[in-house]
Parts: structure tokens; sequence; C-alpha cells
């Protein structure tokens, strides 16, 4: 009867035993799912980071700041492809959009890739000026319509040119990017490409002056208000009184530029350069050589590069009649400045009949240093050949 009794006794607290656990085991478990519904929470829950671009750090910090908004920034155009344009010439570029959305948004900056400038955003809402632009930073409100107007210029660009138009704001994703491309051609294109007259004898030897016709083609009609630079011996003159008008709407003219007996002798690297009515110049290149009676080569320097101290150098200048207009006397030859120090010059007889050969040699024994200076050449009075001067440079390094 003792151990029933001590049973019977001893249930009630087994059972408050039972409960102080179960209720142990309900609250570590409600713990543990608010907990997990913490975490949960938090992942849902966007990052102070979201929407920060390492690019521009100050707008998009800007457009954190304004709160992220749920309306997005929707143009009803991403892509333009203006075709063929020319250069220097500006053209604008319409992006019509619309703000979708609940709320509010925010553009904190607008950045444009070379060849698109000046972006501003005009409204197109109610209540606001649509001649002027809308401030950055300033929110635009829900189901608003308005452009983004830019200008696209391909000074610096030829042929196929893209270029992108980035706007930063507090939109889900951050920033919209815009192109634009472009086919960009000159306002004035020249054929030949150079007037390149090549080797041409001096005035006294030549029977005739050499003349080149240059086309060009300008995008419309032009005229040459000036010429403001033409090289010395070169004449231009308008071959044609009336332009040729194109099916494309552009204009083509002729020009002929002569080669007259002023042009002066040796290498001729130069542009005429023309100022017109499209408020774009016009500028031609005009290569060519003028040989005189003699014909030198090297024609201007002669180069015995950098080499060690103890070693031995030759180089050379061949002098012949140019097409055997005169008859070639022995010249002379002297040397001025450093080079003279440690260049030596020889002339002997050439390879032909009426041409001379300038040895320049460099001895082993000719010290360390940087060598510059010039090797005139001279003809016997009698022989009313004009003096030549050739540069002749070398460096040579201590010996190691």
């Amino acid at each position: 009867m003792l151990d029933v009794a001590m049973k019977l006794t001893s249930l009630p607290l087994i059972s408050a035993v039972l409960a102080a656990v179960l209720v142990s085991c309900n609250e570590g478990s409600s713990q543990a799912n608010l907990a997990s519904n913490a975490n949960d929470q938090s992942i849902q829950e966007p990052s102070v980071l979201q929407g920060y671009d390492p690019a521009a750090p100050g707008p998009s910090m800007m457009a954190q700041q304004a709160g992220r908004s749920r309306s997005i920034l929707k143009f009803s155009e991403m892509h333009k492809d203006l075709g063929t344009v020319y250069q220097f010439q500006s053209y604008d570029l319409v992006y019509p959009f619309q703000v979708e959305g609940p709320d509010p948004l925010v553009i904190t900056e607008i950045s444009t890739s070379c060849g698109c400038t000046d972006a501003k955003i005009y409204p197109d809402w109610e209540g606001a000026d649509p001649e002027k632009p809308w401030p950055l930073n300033q929110p635009m409100p829900p189901n608003a319509k308005g452009r983004l107007i830019a200008e696209f210029n391909g000074e610096r660009a030829v042929n196929d040119k893209s270029s992108t138009i980035t706007i930063r704001g507090n939109m889900p994703e951050g920033k919209v990017i815009l192109g634009v491309k472009a086919f960009v051609v000159p306002v004035f294109q020249v054929s030949p490409v150079q007037a390149r007259f090549g080797d041409m004898l001096t005035a006294s030897l030549r029977d005739e002056d050499p003349v080149i016709e240059v086309t060009v083609t300008a995008m419309k009609e032009f005229e040459v208000l000036r010429w403001k630079r033409v090289p010395r011996g070169i004449a231009v003159k308008e071959l044609e009184e009336e332009h040729k008008v194109e099916e494309d709407g552009r204009v083509t003219a002729k020009y002929s530029f002569t080669a007259t007996k002023d042009l002066p002798e040796g290498n001729l690297s130069s542009s005429v350069i023309a100022e017109t009515s499209l408020g774009v110049d016009l500028e031609i290149q005009v290569i060519g050589v003028v040989r005189g009676a003699v014909k030198y080569a090297p024609n201007q320097r002669v180069a015995f590069g950098i080499f060690d101290e103890g070693t031995k150098k030759v180089r050379s200048i061949k002098i012949e009649s140019t097409l055997g207009k005169v008859k070639l006397p022995k010249p002379t030859v002297t040397l001025k400045g450093d080079s003279g120090k440690v260049v030596e010059a020889e002339v002997v007889e050439g390879a032909t009949t009426d041409s001379w050969e300038i040895k320049l040699r460099i001895g082993a024994d000719a010290p360390a240093g940087s060598y510059n200076g010039v090797l005139r050449i001279e003809y016997p009075e009698e022989a009313h050949l004009v003096a030549k001067e050739i540069v002749v440079n070398a460096r040579i390094r201590p010996a190691r």
C-alpha cells in the first residue's frame, strides 16, 4: 500500500517536470523560429550598398539618400542611328521618356561619352516649364513625361562612331544607358587625297611647270573666302566658275596646283589652307621633292647611330648629276660642329661617270660622347652649283 501511495504522490511532480520541459522546448523552438524569421527578413530587406556604383560614387550615394524608388525610367527609344553625318557639325538627340510607377524618381547624374555633349532633362508634365532643364536631384512626379535632349558632334571621329549617355538615379536598376551611332565623314573630301608632285627638277632644268588637278567634294555649296596658307612656289587656281551639284546634294569643285619657278630645292611637305563659308577650313596636303642639278643620297642627314667606344664606323654620301643635265666637278667638303672632332671625310670617284662619293669614317680611337654637326659640300665657282649642307651625328657609348 505504501508503494502505491508513493507512486500516486509522485504523479503531480512528474507532470510538473514534463510540463516545464515542454514549455522550455516550445520557448526554444519559438526563439529559433524568431531568429530564423529575423534572418529571412534581413535577407529580403535591401542592403545599404544596393545600387552603389564605384564608377560614380557621388551620384549613387545621392540616389541612396533620395530613397529607393519603385518607379522606372522608361524610354521609348534606347538607341539612335544617325546614319551619315559630317565632322564639325552638331546633331540634336531627343529621347522621350516616362516615369512609370507609384513613386517620384530622382535623377542624380547624366554623363556622356566622347561625341555626345550637353545632355539635359526637359519636363513635359504639368506645373513645370518645358523650356527649362529639370535640375538634378529634384524628384520627378509619378507618371511624369519628359525628354532627354543632347547633341552629337563627330569632330574627332572618322567612319563608324558610337557614343553613350548614362542616366543615374534612384530607380530600381540604378542607371539607364542610351546609345547613338553614326557614320562620320569629313565636310570636305579631296581626290586625290594629296597633291603629290613626286620628284621634280628645279625650274632652271625643267621644260614646263608640273600641274596637279584636285577635286573637292563638300557637304553642300560653299565658297572659298580667302587662302590662309599657300606654300612658296605653289600656285592654286579654281578651274570652274560653277560647282557641280551631285545627286546626294553634295557639291564638287576642281582646283589646279602648279609648281612654279619659285619653288625651292629640297623636300616639299606642306598644305594649302582655305577659309570657307561653311565655317570649316579646307586643307589639302602638297607633297614633292625638288631636285637641283645635283642629286644627293642621303639628302638631309647621315646618322652613325649609337655604338660602343672602340668601334669603327663608315657611312657614305653618293653625289650624281641629275639626269646628266650638268657636268659635275669634284667637290670639296668641310665638317662643322662637334662631328668634325671624330669624323673624317674623303671625296672619291663614284660608281658611274660624272658621280662622286663622300666617305665618312669614325676611327676606333674616337672618345665617348655625342657628336652633332654639318657637312658642307661646295663646288668650284665656275661650275655655278649651289653648295649643299647635310647633318651628321653620332653617339659613342663608353666601353663596357
